[in-house]
This record gives structure tokens, sequence and C-alpha cells, in this order.
């Protein structure tokens, strides 16, 4: 059987390397300022474009590339090169829009997201399980329809009390966030009195702003914090918190209320986005036994340990020793050993959004 690329692979190949290459530029400023310009990403647009690789799974007459099954794994195979989230600035519409949306909704969502000139946002459910939304019978729109100006309009043909949830309107995901503003917010069932706002890092576009109430965040700070027994936290784990702080980013916060009320005994080391020299040293000196933070913050931790030879986790001398790695092809396989302390592990991984969902009030 011959594995070789056949001419059309190899040149999508070509492509897909050269499109990878122009996408990596990026990555730093991606880092550095947890997310992209407003400029960078109509750059990237117009380079995806320009590629001919924009929604590759879907039809040509659909705006897609129309790409086969074997044909998107040669494409993917280069993208999956890149980091910090960027291989989605080459955008793929999911299976469900291709098969099961209506001419109408193809026209009016799919064709535009696969042209670049609109972004899209799916659930995505498991059958008869607690996301399958055939089990919600009815919804309770009371609140939101008196309260919120937004959905006040959005339910105006609705008949009054529950309604079936088929026969719930559809949320345009622009005119959502284009309501959903930090002044006068057509979106909220009240005036902002009590509780705190979140931001997004914008990697894919514009920041969103969330809000919740005291008694919100906390619940599901239980909720997250509870988890990270599956997640391989142990009792009397000395977690390094890496993630990032301030700029109403919640990470860094959201892991710090998730820690103090986890029902998982363990010692915070509350280190944020300090420098990689500084952030080794209090590794070294605590024994810190997990690490949680982004993976990019993890695998720069990891090269610089493995650059300077482990000095700073080494320097206590004796038959101690730290090494850490990362495999260059996937930022989400860190490695680490040691020789006679329990070794970092890497407990918790950053998408930055979503949030856990609220409990109800």
């Amino acid at each position: 059987m011959d594995f070789s690329y056949s001419p059309r692979l190899a040149q999508l190949r070509e492509t897909a390397v050269e499109l990878a290459r122009k996408i990596a530029v990026y990555e730093d400023e991606c880092e550095a300022d947890n997310g992209l310009s407003p400029e960078s990403r109509a750059a990237l647009r117009r380079t995806v474009l320009a590629s001919g690789l924009q929604a590759m799974n879907a039809p040509v007459e659909w705006g897609g590339a129309g790409l086969s099954w074997i044909e998107q794994v040669t494409v993917e195979e280069q993208l999956g090169t890149l980091t910090n989230g960027l291989w989605a600035a080459v955008w793929r519409p999911t299976a469900a829009a291709l098969i099961a949306s209506t001419p109408e909704q193809r026209e009016r969502h799919l064709i535009p997201e696969n042209r670049g000139e609109r972004f899209g946002a799916r659930a995505v459910t498991e059958p008869e399980a607690g996301s399958d939304p055939r089990r919600i019978a009815t919804v309770a729109e009371r609140l939101p329809r008196r309260h919120s100006p937004f959905y006040r309009d959005l339910y105006a043909a609705l008949p009054p009390g529950p309604v079936h949830i088929e026969d719930l309107p559809v949320l345009d995901h622009s005119d959502f966030w284009a309501a959903n503003t930090a002044h006068d917010s057509r979106v909220l069932t009240g005036p902002l009195t009590d509780g705190i706002v979140f931001k997004s890092g914008g990697t894919t576009t514009e920041p969103k702003l969330s809000v919740y109430t005291r008694r919100e965040l906390l619940a599901m700070s239980r909720l997250h914090g509870n988890g990270f027994a599956q997640a391989g936290l142990r009792p009397g784990d000395r977690v390094a918190n890496l993630f990032y702080a301030g700029e109403l980013y919640a990470s860094f916060l959201f892991n710090v209320l998730c820690l103090q009320v986890s029902s998982v005994p363990n010692v915070h080391l509350p280190l944020a986005s300090a420098p990689l020299d500084y952030t080794a040293r209090v590794i070294h000196e605590f024994s810190a036994t997990a690490l949680m933070g982004p993976p990019t913050t993890i695998c720069q931790l990891a090269a610089r340990l493995t650059d300077s030879n482990c000095s700073e986790v080494a320097s206590a001398g004796g038959k101690r020793s730290t090494r850490m790695w990362c495999q260059p092809s996937s930022v989400s396989r860190v490695k680490c050993s040691m020789s006679s302390r329990p070794r970092p592990r890497a407990v918790s991984r950053s998408r930055r959004w979503p949030m856990p969902p609220t409990a109800p009030m």
C-alpha cells in the first residue's frame, strides 16, 4: 500500500505549512496581551481567506473549501503546531451545522460564517445526559422577560408563562453582545449593585463582559473547587497558581476562590504571572506538588528550567533534582520528574472561557 502524498495532498500540505507559519507570528502578541488586537484579527482573517482553507469541511457552494477527510487531516496536522488557540483562526463550522441546518439557517448563519463575515457559537450536547435539551420540557422565562429589555424584545411573540424549549427563538450571538455593554446593558435583569465583573481575553473577537452576583460566584467556585479532586488534586498538595491576574480576568481570582472553598485540603501559592525565575524559586522553596495555570505558562516555565539546567530548583544541592520539559508539538503535555520529593503535577489548564455554569438563584 502506498502511503505517500498524492500531488494534491502535497500541495495542500505546503499551503497549510505556509498558513501555519503566517499565523505563528501572532503567538507572542496573543500570549503577551492575552488576546489579539482587532487589527491583528482582521489581518488573520484576510490571511486565512487568501489561503483558501477557510471552512475546510464545508462545501464550496456554501462558502467553504470543500476538502475531503484525508485532505482535512493533512491540513489539521500543520495547524496543530500552533499554540494559544490560534489554530482556531482557521474557522470550521460544526458537523451539526452542516447536516442539520435548515435552508433559512444556512443562508442567515452558516454561509456568512464560512465566508468569515461573522463568528458562530454552538453548544455541544450528549443524548440522554444532563446536557440533552430534549429532556427539558419547559423553561421559566418570567424573570428575564419582566426585567431584561433584551429578553423582553426577544420573547415578545411568546405566550405568557412557561413555554416549550423548541418554541424559544434562536438567540443571535452578535445581537446579544451588542446589547450586553458595560453601560446601560439591555441584558441584565437588574442594576449592578452586588457582584463582580469579569472580562474575556478577546482571543477571537472583542473582549466580552460577564457579571455575576456574589452568591453566583461563590456557588460556582465551590462547584469547580470540589471538582479539583477529579482533576488530580490530593489532600495536602502545595499548589502553585500561575493563572493571569488583573485586567478583569477571572482566571487567577476564580481559582483562588476555588482552592479556598475546595473540599480537598491544600496549600495555595498565589504566584500569578510572576517572573519565571521567581516562580521557579518559590516552587523549590515551598516544595510545590501541583501546578495550575495556562499551558503556555507551564511550558514557558518548563523551557526556562531546561535552558538553565534546572539551577533554580537544584540550587540546594544534594541528590534532589527537577527536570521539566514539554513536547514542542503539543502545549498540553508537560512532563515533570523529581528524585527525592513529590513531583509537581499540572492539575488544571485554562481555556479562559467559558466559565462553569452558574447556580440557579
